[in-house]
Order: C-alpha cells, then structure tokens, then sequence
C-alpha cells in the first residue's frame, strides 16, 4: 500500500462492523484492538478514475476499473524507480 498512499486502511471484519458503528461504544481499548493493518493478500490495486479526488462526487462509476488505453503507466504496486535515466 505504501507505494500508493502513506496511511494503511482497516478491514474490519463484519462480525466487528456494528461494535465500531455503535456511536455509544466509547471503549478505547476495544475500538483500538480493532484497529489492525489490511491484510494485503485482501486487497487489489487498480486504477480508477480521477473523479474519486474530488467528494462532491458519488456513485460506483467512481471504483469502475479504468478501461486498458494503451497507455504505459506504471503499477501503482512496483516499487518507485527513477524515471529520470
């Protein structure tokens, strides 16, 4: 992830979705265990529209996959090299 973006999200599980929705669970301990890095094994990088910058924009069109144009573009997943050689 860190080639993309240098905060890792939190998957939670679904059996932890409603005590991390439950405004009234002021637990820090229990919220903070929940807190784990994303598996990266569940994760996949693709590239998405650039309308996903901007959050008066919604809907699903916004995770599409961008069409393959042909164009070169580095995955996002490579380690950066120098582009200037």
């Amino acid at each position: 992830m860190a080639p993309i973006h240098d905060r890792m999200p939190v998957l939670l599980q679904p059996a932890q979705f409603e005590g991390w929705l439950d405004g009234a669970n002021t637990d820090g301990a229990t919220l903070t265990a929940m807190l784990k890095p994303a598996d990266p094994a569940q994760m996949r990088a693709r590239r998405v529209s650039t309308d996903v910058s901007y959050a008066r924009n919604e809907g699903e069109r916004l995770i599409a996959p961008l069409a393959d144009d042909g164009t070169d573009l580095p995955d996002p997943l490579d380690p950066p090299t120098d582009r200037r050689t």
